[in-house]
């Protein structure tokens, strides 16, 4: 991030965390409380931030860099699911249901990332209503474009055999 000295004070956080589609219909008191329990993490480019498999309790929010999305296909080789950017975020499955990472997280470039744990996101939900709502929002948006994603290449399979 552009200016920042070593740590981001909370009304930058802030402005962060409501770029961030999950969060981007919130009140201010309700950013205030996210921003307020974001910590933050700095990555170099290369480095694995949550590794496929592994336990995972935390939401990252990428305030700056490049992330890749990978998931092991066969031993030793991996495929991009997706490319992750600024205002985007990654981790969010692990918050809910407490299963091993479905994919990895590799920085694509220098990042600098807002973390938030699962026990205290847990506590924000349960005292704001809006927060959950609005990731139920999100979690549907994505789970759409994934259906229409597979819908869309299982027909373009199927045209192809013809």
């Amino acid at each position: 991030m552009e200016g920042l000295g070593n740590e981001a004070s909370l009304v930058e956080k802030l402005l962060h965390v409501r770029g961030i589609p999950m969060f981007a219909r919130l009140r201010v008191r309700e950013l205030v409380a996210v921003a307020h329990i974001a910590s933050e993490r700095r990555c170099q480019k290369g480095e694995v931030v949550v590794r496929e498999g592994e336990e995972g309790d935390v939401l990252y929010l990428v305030m700056k860099g490049e992330m890749s999305v990978l998931k092991a296909v066969a031993p030793g080789r991996e495929a991009t699911l997706a490319k992750i950017g600024a205002s985007d975020f990654f981790g969010e499955m692990a918050l809910f249901d407490r299963e091993p990472r479905s994919a990895s997280v590799r920085a694509d470039t220098e990042a600098h990332l807002l973390k938030i744990e699962a026990g205290a996101f847990t506590r924000i939900m349960e005292l704001y209503p809006p927060i959950p709502m609005n990731i139920c929002r999100v979690f549907s948006q994505r789970t759409r474009a994934l259906h229409e994603k597979i819908q869309s290449s299982r027909f373009g399979v199927e045209r192809a055999k013809l």
